[in-house]
């Protein structure tokens, strides 16, 4: 997946890094829906399912979440994966919308 391929391209101190472990997923998650998500609603939140989600699609969502982390480390953890990320996410929405 495309996704896998991004990934591969961080570094394994990223990939091994506090951004990645399960609390913080979750609080990106939250982080989103609390500061994005009432002005952007794109998503559904009582329908969503995490795990049918097109992964490139909630890892988009998890960077933006973690802009709002308190802590600066995860902040900028955020913006390397984001970084990372970009030109992928960005291909995948120009080649989605040709279809």
């Amino acid at each position: 997946s495309n996704l896998l391929i991004a990934l591969d391209q961080l570094g394994m101190n990223i990939l091994h890094s506090p951004f990645f472990e399960v609390e913080n997923l979750k609080m990106f998650h939250d982080l989103y829906f609390h500061h994005y998500h009432p002005h952007f609603p794109i998503f559904h939140r009582p329908t969503l399912i995490i795990s049918e989600i097109e992964p490139l699609l909630l890892i988009t969502l998890l960077t933006l979440g973690s802009t709002m982390a308190e802590d600066p480390n995860l902040y900028e953890l955020g913006q390397c994966v984001h970084d990372s990320l970009r030109l992928i996410i960005i291909s995948v929405s120009l080649i989605s919308s040709m279809v």
